[in-house]
């Protein structure tokens, strides 16, 4: 859980662009291995972020599908009420859809079957997205926190590019209550989460305790074995009251265009789960000042893109989210497509490199 891949367990993932940076999570180790080129593409899941987040901090691809475009099964349904899909993190937005093609088919026994795609997400590749009309915004959406001046230089030159291949962008945001979203998301991925930690323990032959748990992940499961359900009701109903709201948002805009991260990836220890002087829903909370972007759309079910759009002056990536209407992933990778072409990215190569 949280947004830099280091546990007591396994020690910290570093960045192959800085040593002594987190490398995102909660795919990090994914997306280390890909960005230092090990692999091309490798597994990652996105319950808040954690596909986008990592491949921000790593100059990575990072698309989050639509809600149950690639299966659950055969072993769940739906994972923390629909929020968390699985896909890859990879380098190029051809390797990304031949991924999607290969995994996005429904299987016998999924819950629901999402709109299936006219013709191949490779296909899209290369296809002109035709004129979009794109909002666009920089400011944050926790309040009172900030975005480092060079994210938000990079959203504004990709406005610019995206102006210059022909497309209407508009300065604008969803508006919605951030303290009843995030009470809302804790709750809903808390909910029974201390059952399953309990059978986990139980299988190891270990009780949770603060000498098995990191005191973060320990004050996570207090608060989820406290949790009622009527809590989850309540939850659940902010989260429809919010997917509400960016439905009527997206039925203005075709995409909208944020900062993935609103920071540079950031020093190791910072989000460490061994932090005494922060519970579960204060560490959710100094995470949010980091991704804020990215959660929106793990509860509406829309696919969003994570692109390596931008470089810092000292030499760390940026990335850039496009969030597409749901199920509109060939929207997002045709428009993905034309970026790279306008700012390739490949001949980016982070210091620790298999090359090298």
């Amino acid at each position: 859980m949280g947004i830099s891949t280091e546990s007591v367990f396994t020690g910290a993932t570093r960045n192959p662009w800085d040593l002594e940076k987190m490398v995102g999570g909660s795919s990090g180790g994914s997306a280390a291995s890909v960005a230092a080129g090990i692999v091309p593409f490798a597994h990652a899941s996105d319950n808040g972020g954690s596909i986008r987040i990592p491949a921000s901090a790593c100059g990575l691809v990072g698309l989050k599908p639509s809600r149950g475009r690639v299966t659950g099964g055969p072993d769940f349904g739906e994972i923390w009420p629909g929020m968390l899909q699985e896909f890859v993190v990879s380098r190029t937005v051809r390797d990304t859809a031949a991924m999607l093609d290969a995994v996005s088919a429904p299987a016998p026994g999924d819950p629901f079957v999402i709109p299936q795609p006219s013709r191949p997400y490779s296909q899209e590749v290369g296809t002109r997205p035709g004129r979009l009309r794109i909002a666009w915004t920089a400011d944050s959406w926790q309040p009172g926190s900030r975005v480092d001046p060079e994210v938000v230089l990079c959203v504004e030159q990709v406005v610019s590019e995206c102006e210059g291949a022909g497309h209407e962008l508009c300065e604008d945001s969803p508006k919605f209550d951030y303290e009843e979203f995030l009470d809302a998301t804790c709750k809903a991925w808390a909910f029974g989460l201390y059952a399953g930690m309990d059978m986990w323990g139980g299988m190891m032959g270990r009780r949770v305790s603060e000498e098995t748990l990191e005191p973060v992940m320990l004050s996570y499961y207090n608060y989820s074995k406290n949790l009622t359900a009527a809590d989850t009701f309540m939850a659940l109903f902010a989260l429809n009251k919010f997917r509400r709201t960016f439905g009527q948002f997206f039925e203005r805009y075709d995409m909208l265009l944020t900062p993935t991260l609103t920071q540079l990836p950031e020093p190791l220890g910072k989000y460490s789960k061994m932090r005494t002087d922060v519970d579960y829903v204060g560490f959710m909370r100094l995470c949010d000042e980091t991704k804020s972007f990215c959660a929106a759309s793990n509860a509406t079910g829309q696919p969003a893109i994570s692109l390596p759009l931008g470089q810092s002056k000292s030499g760390l990536p940026i990335g850039v989210q496009f969030t597409a209407r749901f199920g509109e992933e060939g929207t997002l990778i045709r428009l993905a497509s034309q970026l790279e072409r306008i700012t390739p990215w490949l001949v980016r190569k982070p210091p620790i490199h298999v090359s090298r």
